[in-house]
């Protein structure tokens, strides 16, 4: 650990208890184990403040950014006849010192510390001490907690490099590369012939196909917020049933997040938005643009979605959903607040969303219907590529087939090395994880404290 540089400390080794004297100012400082003494005589100029009174132990020490702080460790009752304060030092400090920690005993109810040696020229400081293995055994303390960090982020960033690498190796035996050589054993394949693949679609029918595609996409969305929605209304219902209350804001902000981070709502803004829209007066223009799109939706729809539980579509997942802008999410749940608090069964949604204003009616139903026609747009440019490159390989049959066999070689070496670097990765991570695990484990040895007591009133220490 890297200590402040810039720290003075004057100390004289006192290796046996030695007198009070006039150096001492009639005090005696010993240290032992976890307990520091102090002991003054009766002609000490605060003999009678100390003997009724009690007093403190503090700590002085520099702490990162914060500069130098002070803590208090121990307190003693008064010192009566005896004329000694124990006190107990703590295992560790509340802070990290980042250099020396200067010990000081306070009287109680004072704001002078007690000194306990003569000014000397290399310091004028008469009243901090040092008791380095105590100070030794708080850095080592501070040591061990930052291994245990380290460790930590180590455990958390190989168990990720673990998971990539399973991942990857996934791939690797997927794509039957695992044994020596594989890549190069690839043989080349004669695609001339055959049966045309399932996703080539000819031009007559991509249109058909791409509004399927599309209708399934948001027949899926409507699936996955079904899902979603059943599982929120159920953990609604069991708060409840426990005594809960629902904080309605931050359902809010899940169903925004969760729930309107997709768009779903297709038929409703081709439907019953819509004609809240055109009840609301808006500009003809825009409503005949929007009744084109909804009537194109309403029919493709009605035609494609009885079906899409069986359909597999020729693009993209299964599971894709229909997307929008992030900015769209605020306004869709206001204009459906109303459905959120019917369906989950929380009245307060429709009261606690902002309401939806007309500018939120419209944007909304534009979104919803102008990504419909961006997909069917998208969809039909997809298909259409595939087709085309599909045909030109068809025609192009020795070319192809050697550029197949340089795209699966390619592949295949790409997939091992990305192994072979993920799992150096992973096994560098190993390493210096082991090594910080045993770093900790060493730290976690702490030395035991010196038990012969010493006198350490001219051990100065200063911080700073």
């Amino acid at each position: 650990m890297i200590r402040v540089a810039a720290v003075a400390i004057v100390a004289v080794a006192t290796t046996a208890l030695a007198a009070q004297d006039k150096s001492t100012l009639g005090t005696r400082v010993s240290v032992a184990g976890n307990d520091v003494a102090v002991t003054w005589d009766k002609n000490h100029p605060w003999d009678a403040q100390l003997s009724r009174s009690g007093a403190e132990l503090v700590a002085e020490y520099e702490v990162g950014n914060r500069g130098v702080v002070s803590e208090s460790l121990a307190r003693a009752a008064s010192g009566g006849a005896n004329r000694t304060f124990r006190f107990t030092l703590p295992a560790n400090l509340k802070g990290e010192p980042s250099g020396v920690v200067c010990l000081y005993v306070q009287p109680a109810g004072s704001r002078t510390v007690l000194p306990i040696r003569k000014a000397t020229r290399e310091g004028a400081d008469t009243a901090r001490f040092r008791y380095e293995e105590w100070e030794k055994s708080v850095h080592q303390h501070v040591d061990l907690v930052a291994a245990g960090r380290r460790v930590q982020a180590l455990e958390r960033d190989e168990a990720a490099a673990a998971q990539r690498l399973q991942a990857q190796q996934s791939a690797v035996e997927t794509g039957g590369w695992s044994a020596a050589g594989a890549c190069d054993a690839i043989p080349a394949r004669n695609a001339t012939g055959g049966a045309t693949p399932y996703d080539i679609v000819a031009a007559p029918q991509q249109d058909e196909t791409a509004r399927r595609v599309c209708v399934h996409r948001v027949w899926s969305g409507r699936q996955l917020a079904d899902r979603k929605l059943e599982r929120y209304a159920k953990e609604v219902a069991g708060i409840r049933a426990g005594g809960g209350g629902i904080k309605v804001e931050a359902l809010a902000d899940i169903l925004k997040e969760g729930v309107f981070g997709f768009n779903f709502i297709v038929p409703e803004a081709a439907g019953a938005l819509l004609e809240e829209l055109r009840k609301a007066g808006t500009d003809a223009q825009i409503l005949s643009r929007r009744s084109a799109q909804a009537a194109e939706f309403r029919a493709d729809w009605n035609r494609f979605s009885p079906t899409s539980g069986d359909y597999a579509p020729q693009l993209g997942a299964a599971d894709d959903v229909l997307g929008w802008g992030a900015e769209t999410a605020p306004a869709a749940l206001s204009v459906m607040a109303r459905d959120m608090a019917r369906r989950l069964k929380v009245d307060e949604i429709a009261t606690t969303v902002a309401p939806a204003t007309l500018r939120d009616l419209s944007g909304v139903i534009g979104a919803s219907l102008d990504g419909y026609s961006g997909c069917l747009e998208d969809s039909r440019k997809q298909l259409k590529i595939k087709y085309d490159n599909w045909q030109a390989l068809q025609t192009s049959a020795p070319q192809r087939a050697i550029a197949e066999h340089d795209f699966l070689v390619r592949e295949c070496r790409q997939a091992v090395s990305t192994r072979d670097q993920l799992q150096a990765a992973d096994e560098a991570l190993k390493a210096k994880l082991a090594a910080e695990r045993e770093a900790e484990a060493a730290l976690q040895k702490v030395p035991p404290l010196p038990t012969t007591p010493r006198v350490v009133n001219n051990v100065a220490c200063a911080v700073r």
